[in-house]
Formats: C-alpha cells, sequence, structure tokens
C-alpha cells in the first residue's frame, strides 16, 4: 500500500523493477493518500486503473432464517474439489473485476486466475466454507467463499448465474454468509468490490454493509514502458 510517495519514487521503483526482470507491478494507494502520478503519467503509458471500494458489516447477528424462493436450497459445497458448475460461476464472479478491466490479462489468463481461485477455495487454501445454491434440478446456480481471521469474516467471491438473477439469490447468499460468520463468534463481515459495479455496490448497501475505504490498485505493466 502506497501512502506518500513523490511521482519520481514511483517512476525509479517501477524502473527497478523492471531491471529485475518483473513484468506486473501492482500499487495500491488510498484516496486519502492519493499516489501523485502527474510527473510520471507523462512517460508512463501502459497502466490500468481500477478503485476498489472496501465495505464492512459491523455486529454481526444471526438472521431468522435464509430466504430463498420455491424450488432453490443452499449447503456447503462438500467436495475439495470443484465441478465445471463452480467453475462457471467462478468465472461469472470475476466479471467485473480489476482483472477482466484490464484488457492485458487476456481471457485465457483471466479464466485460469479464477479457476484456481475456486479450486483453492473449495480446497481450504483460500477459504475456509462455499455456500452453494442449488436449483430443482440439483444444479448449482449460485455460490460464495467465506473466509475468518480471528473475528472477521471476508466474502472473498460470489455468483449468481445470469438466467438465476433477479430473485433474491444475492440476498441470500449474505444472508448465509452473515450466519456463517456468527457461528464463527465474527464480529464483522467484510467485502471488496469495484467502483464500477453498480449492481454489487447497491446490493452491499441494501443490507447494511458501510464503506470503509476506497483504494486505487494500479497495473503497471513494465514490458511496454520505455524508461
Amino acid at each position: 500500500m502506497v501512502n506518500e510517495q513523490s511521482d519520481f519514487e514511483v517512476f525509479d521503483a517501477l524502473k527497478d523493477a523492471k531491471k529485475d526482470g518483473y513484468q506486473l507491478i501492482y500499487l495500491a494507494a488510498s484516496q486519502r493518500h492519493a499516489l501523485p502520478l502527474a510527473a510520471a503519467r507523462n512517460e508512463l503509458q501502459s497502466f490500468h486503473i481500477v478503485d476498489q471500494v472496501h465495505w464492512s458489516k459491523n455486529g454481526i447477528k444471526r438472521q431468522s432464517c435464509v430466504k430463498l424462493p420455491d424450488g432453490y436450497e443452499i449447503s456447503k459445497y462438500a467436495d475439495r474439489v470443484p465441478d465445471s458448475e463452480l467453475f462457471a460461476l467462478a468465472k461469472q464472479a470475476g466479471h467485473s473485476s480489476r482483472f477482466r478491466l484490464d484488457s492485458h490479462f487476456g481471457e485465457m489468463a483471466f479464466e485460469q486466475l479464477y479457476r484456481t481461485w475456486i479450486e483453492r477455495s473449495c480446497s481450504g487454501d483460500f477459504a475456509d466454507v462455499v455456500h452453494v445454491v442449488r436449483d430443482g434440478h440439483q444444479k448449482a446456480v449460485a455460490l460464495i467463499t467465506l473466509g475468518q481471521d480471528h473475528r472477521r469474516c471476508s466474502i472473498g467471491l460470489i455468483a449468481v448465474s445470469q438466467e438465476h438473477r433477479r430473485r433474491g439469490l444475492a440476498n441470500a447468499l449474505l444472508e448465509s454468509a452473515q450466519n456463517w460468520a456468527f457461528s464463527q463468534h465474527c464480529e464483522t463481515l467484510s467485502v471488496v468490490t469495484q467502483s464500477s459495479n453498480e449492481t454489487a455496490m447497491k446490493l452491499y448497501d441494501r443490507f447494511g454493509f458501510e464503506i470503509n475505504e476506497t483504494v486505487s490498485i494500479y497495473h503497471f505493466w513494465l514490458d511496454e514502458i520505455e524508461f
């Protein structure tokens, strides 16, 4: 996380990283300490910026029940290896992510990233639990991954398949997340999304999350930058 650095300090750090063989550098800057790139912008032509919004909900209480439409059920995903339905949902979870928005990644790299993410979530490396919503045909149509760090629970991936949206499934996923966080004695439920993802922003606001911070993430593609 960058707090206060001059343009030239950033420029020199990127230059050194390229000499060391790095291809991509991420820089994160709180909007309270916006990364000053006015001078560097004249020379750095290959970078991508996405604003990430950090949300949290405190004072976690158990929901009386998870409200699902008729014909749907929600449960913990028991297998440590995701199936093709979970791979498809994981890809949808990243549709508005900074990795999808940055065209430098390409479709194959983007898909592999989210394939790895759901694999390592199911295996327990990236998440402690995966909740899945299934329809009347037992097809997985929505998912949420959750991790715990002391008394904080964080949402990793959340997705609802396109044909099952606007039925309250995303809200049901958040209710299940809150119940799980409560069962783990967590005090806070947190999630990160992109400011451009208006649907997610409205969902978290309606559910009672509050914005803690907005962070600008810079992707610097060093192979395309001439120093």
